[in-house]
């Protein structure tokens, strides 16, 4: 296993105990994830984090995300996009999430982050990992 993907807000390379090697955290923010929005099991977990209980529509999803890109941007920071194929089910969910990857590309075009998978942010972060710290600052949050 080279890396994990908890609830988490930054990215981190951590040591592994009794082992003199380390595991890089790539996690994920619920604010950057479809299912956080649209689904209604995710109702409590909405309002434990100060959102609306009810679904949420895309045009909150879209706004949303892209202040999460643009935070990420302005820290300089790690950032995962989850959007789940069977969630953009609609013409509506479907211009979301072309909106938000219209504006990662465009992004990417103007040279201001790299878009890369996760196994290729690993494999930098393991040559590279001064540049992130050993606290992922994992999301306990608990809502079931």
């Amino acid at each position: 296993m080279e890396y994990i993907s908890p609830a988490g807000h930054e990215a981190a390379v951590v040591p592994v105990d009794n082992n003199p090697g380390s595991i890089v955290i790539l996690p994920f923010r619920w604010a950057t994830v479809d299912a956080y929005y649209y689904m209604e099991t995710f109702s409590k977990l909405r309002k434990i984090k100060g959102d609306a209980e009810e679904p949420q529509t895309e045009e909150s999803l879209t706004q949303k995300v892209i202040a999460q890109i643009d935070g990420a941007i302005e820290r300089g920071g790690y950032l995962s996009v989850l959007f789940h194929p069977f969630l953009n089910n609609s013409p509506k969910r479907l211009k979301a999430f072309e909106t938000v990857v219209s504006y990662l590309a465009r992004k990417r075009d103007e040279g201001t982050i790299w878009l890369a998978r996760c196994r290729d942010v690993q494999a930098w972060l393991k040559e590279f990992p001064d540049t992130v710290g050993s606290d992922p600052q994992l999301d306990e949050t608990q809502w079931r």
